[in-house]
């Protein structure tokens, strides 16, 4: 039992103390409330510094979360004016937090990206749902980026839109896969013909040939010999052009064997730099150590020479091309550079596909083979092209 004491004292007349009041109060239930209370003051204080470090690591988590998904996170005002980017985003396109406060106007974006985001945003806005929409957009380094955007509103405790939020996806290597995906659809289209019309085609005029030939060797025909040449040397064009079709064909046997890349190209570089000579150029070998590979020798002979023979057509006089290995991630490059005018970006991105050439007499068949032998090999090509030159990057697996 708790009990709180009062005391006073008695005092006469004279103000001489006579005695003392005493008062007892039981306060049991008092204290016990005391108590209580404490307790739950202790408790509601560990609760909240427990909740308080719960939000805390959510907050962490979350923050990690957005800062290192593959996707750029931008939340715009119904002003439209940024009011958050996720670091990823502003460190990928160049941007300091200075841009946070400002519209895309402020910040320096292109007008025609403006317009672009401003038009989805009203949509978003208005609608009050989920906008979606494809953009091509410049990053830091200048370079063009297929990206997906996803604009929706967030709505507030009132049913307000009080803000948009906009979560970016970087599509360039999809997009690059469907038209890789589409080219090699299309080279096995002109394959599966290839194999199916080729040596139909070739065997008649091989007939020709051998006939004009006989007549070439006959003085009848003395004064047409200029003209038979013509039309021999057109037939092995064309007896050509076939050869590269055929070179398409899915089916075809290649014979691989392990071997060093760098011996080929050895042996190969003699004619490479005759080649060169004869338009005023120069050709360039830099070997590096690197595994041997498995490659057909014929068909990597192939590869080699339409590409050098391409960079040499897009070379100018003085010119060099440079044929270079290396071994990086894994695989075994061959590189070939030129210094020419590059190839325009509406071309890059069908490069590869049959009956495409930049040339008068091509024929559009030269790189298509390429990418056939290159797919034969399991191997991968790359292009990186401008003002300075085109680089054409073949890595093979070891």
């Amino acid at each position: 039992m708790a009990i709180r004491a009062f005391a006073a004292p008695v005092p006469d007349e004279h103000g001489r103390m006579l005695g003392m009041v005493g008062i007892n109060v039981d306060i049991t239930d008092r204290m016990q409330m005391v108590d209580e209370l404490r307790r739950h003051k202790i408790s509601l204080e560990r609760l909240v510094e427990e909740r308080t470090k719960e939000l805390k690591h959510s907050e962490s988590s979350y923050r990690i979360l957005v800062e290192n998904i593959p996707m750029y996170i931008v939340q715009y005002g119904t002003d439209f004016r940024v009011r958050y980017v996720c670091p990823r985003g502003l460190t990928d396109f160049g941007y300091g937090r200075q841009i946070i406060g400002k519209t895309l106007e402020e910040i320096g974006i292109p007008q025609e990206y403006c317009d672009l985001f401003q038009r989805h945003l009203t949509e978003a806005l208005t609608s009050g749902k989920s906008v979606s929409f494809e953009v091509q957009f410049p990053d830091k380094q200048g370079a063009v980026r297929d990206m997906l955007n996803q604009i929706t509103p967030v709505y507030n405790e009132n049913g307000r839109v009080e803000s948009l939020l906009s979560i970016v996806q970087d599509i360039t290597d999809r997009k690059k896969t469907e038209a890789d995906l589409l080219r090699l659809d299309r080279l096995n289209t002109v394959g599966e013909m290839a194999a199916a019309i080729g040596h139909e085609v070739r065997n008649p005029l091989t007939t020709v040939r051998g006939y004009l030939q006989i007549m070439q060797r006959k003085n009848e025909y003395a004064e047409h010999r200029e003209q038979l040449n013509i039309m021999i040397d057109e037939l092995d064009r064309a007896n050509g052009i076939i050869s590269d079709y055929l070179s398409l064909a899915k089916n075809k046997i290649a014979e691989f064997k392990r071997g060093s890349l760098n011996d080929s190209l050895i042996a190969l570089f003699p004619l490479l730099r005759a080649d060169a000579l004869l338009t005023g150029c120069s050709v360039e070998l830099n070997t590096s150590p690197v595994p041997d590979i498995n490659y057909d020798e014929k068909e990597l002979r192939q590869l080699v020479l339409n590409l050098t023979r391409n960079a040499i057509e897009a070379t100018p006089v003085g010119g060099t091309v440079t044929i270079s290995t290396s071994f990086e991630g894994g695989r075994v490059v061959l590189a070939l550079h030129d210094n020419g005018r590059g190839i325009p970006k509406h071309i890059i991105k069908k490069i590869g596909t049959p009956f495409l050439t930049t040339k008068t007499n091509g024929t559009g068949l030269g790189l298509s083979v390429c990418y056939r032998i290159v797919e034969r090999h399991h191997a991968k090509i790359e292009v990186k092209s401008s003002r300075e030159g085109t680089t054409f990057f073949i890595k093979f697996p070891v």
